[in-house]
């Protein structure tokens, strides 16, 4: 599996999680179910941050990478 795909399943998971975590706490049910989506959405987020850092830097901060 590529980059490209593996970060377009990540996209898709991260979605369907914050889905959840949104209608969970909205209708204020499954009390576990929110709490733990929330730890991975959080673990997830990192993980794509940490993936992605390299993207950032040029992109957001404007840092060149060094060759």
């Amino acid at each position: 599996m590529g980059k490209i795909t593996g970060m377009k399943i990540i996209a898709i998971i991260l979605f369907a999680m914050l889905a959840t975590q949104i209608t969970t706490g909205l209708a204020g049910i499954a009390f576990d179910l929110h709490y733990w989506l929330g730890i991975a959405i959080g673990v997830a987020v990192i993980t794509h941050l940490v993936v992605n850092w390299g993207w950032i830097k040029t992109s957001i901060f404007g840092i060149k990478p060094k060759v």
